[in-house]
């Protein structure tokens, strides 16, 4: 319809508005294919009209893209979008890239610089009191201590984050945050409460339509490998399976359990 229309404004707003839809989507858009090409010229058109929100927006969604296959292009794509939002002095767009820094960090396996960059986003969507864009900026922390060897302290955050994602209705989340508790369990040797959680996140992945993202799919095969191999079969199936039968509210109330709460069926 905007390209029927004739009207560059109208075709520029679209193209932009679809790019920016696919971020919030897909997390990223990729720079190269079909959809690469839309919206490097989305990203053109926004230059063009001074609308530094959706690019930095658009350039920073690149970086991540880019940050597993091309760190130099990552730190180009950094710095442009960086500039657009210091274009706009908007908060939420500043802690955007400076979430996204965090994020580039995090998939490098730099977790210390990632920890300050979250810590440091999160403050902006704090200031603002955007609690959604809190919640994740906590959940991104709470990742980089857990990869980071720092279980009590990502526990802790995850505490926080679940019942957030519990209240708000997401399912996704809640299921994410219920593996990471899992992945805590497997790092502390507790492989019945671990196949728990990961059979409830599992059973909630399903009916929510949200599966595991390839990003995340690498440690999620390796913990549930590693539960599978520290119990045998039929204590592995009855757990899982146990887990799977729980409702949303009982598997967090489970994952907010102490250890000695619940281990087995």
């Amino acid at each position: 319809m905007a390209q029927a229309s004739g009207d560059p404004a109208v075709l520029a707003d679209t193209l932009v508005t679809l790019a920016f839809a696919q971020v919030a989507v897909d997390g990223s858009i990729p720079t190269r294919g079909p959809d690469g090409e839309a919206a490097t010229a989305a990203l053109e058109l926004a230059e063009q009209r001074g609308d530094w929100y959706h690019a930095s927006i658009i350039e920073a969604s690149f970086a991540i893209a880019e940050s597993t296959v091309d760190p130099a292009s990552t730190e180009v794509w950094l710095d442009r979008a960086t500039d657009a939002a210091r274009r706009t002095g908007n908060p939420f767009v500043l802690g955007n890239i400076v979430g996204v820094r965090g994020r580039v960090a995090s998939r490098a396996g730099r977790l210390a610089e990632a920890e300050r960059w979250f810590v440091e986003a999160r403050a902006y969507y704090r200031a603002m009191g955007d609690r959604m864009f809190e919640r994740v900026l906590s959940s991104e922390l709470a990742h980089a201590l857990r990869r980071d060897g720092r279980l009590d302290e990502a526990e802790a955050e995850y505490r926080q984050t679940i019942r957030g994602w519990q209240e708000s209705g997401n399912r996704g989340a809640v299921a994410n945050q219920l593996e990471c508790f899992g992945f805590i369990a497997v790092a502390r040797g507790e492989g019945a409460r671990a196949a728990r959680l990961l059979g409830a996140a599992e059973a909630i992945r399903e009916t929510a339509g949200a599966p595991v993202t390839p990003f995340e799919r690498g440690e999620y095969d390796a913990a549930v490998g590693r539960t599978r191999a520290g119990l045998d079969a039929s204590a592995f199936e009855s757990t899982w399976t146990a887990g799977r039968l729980m409702t949303v509210d009982a598997a967090v109330a489970f994952a907010l359990s102490p250890p000695s709460q619940g281990g087995t069926p």
